[in-house]
């Protein structure tokens, strides 16, 4: 049961420019004070609490991740600590370098249909 829940979703793909080829987000790396270069396009989170979910589903963009080696990716670290202790259910949509996937706590076929094969599920 869904009731009095509410689903956040932060990333690069709507608001951004781009300038000689080079795609800048409009999510800024407080470390550089630059777009972020993470590869994390978006996320999204259901969470009981609205302003909870926004600032966590925007935070998750800022966080790098080692999709080569997911037990020590910063990303996956912050999901598994912060974000999942509170949120029922995150999807993020990470590519960058060739390498696209789809990182969730959801299972595939049970509560989510995947339709872009390129993308790999990485369930957490």
């Amino acid at each position: 049961d869904m009731h009095n829940y509410s689903l956040s979703t932060s990333g690069d793909y709507e608001k951004y420019y781009i300038e000689n080829e080079v795609m800048y987000s409009h999510l800024i790396n407080a470390n550089t004070g630059y777009p972020t270069t993470t590869g994390v396009r978006s996320v999204s989170l259901i969470n009981a609490r609205g302003a909870y979910s926004d600032g966590l589903s925007t935070a998750c963009c800022l966080f790098e991740h080692s999709p080569n080696d997911i037990q020590n990716s910063p990303l996956i670290g912050f999901l598994k600590d912060i974000v999942l202790q509170k949120s029922q259910l995150v999807f993020v949509v990470y590519s960058k370098d060739g390498i696209n996937q789809i990182i969730t706590n959801a299972k595939k076929g049970e509560q989510f249909t995947l339709l872009d094969t390129s993308f790999e599920v990485v369930n957490i």
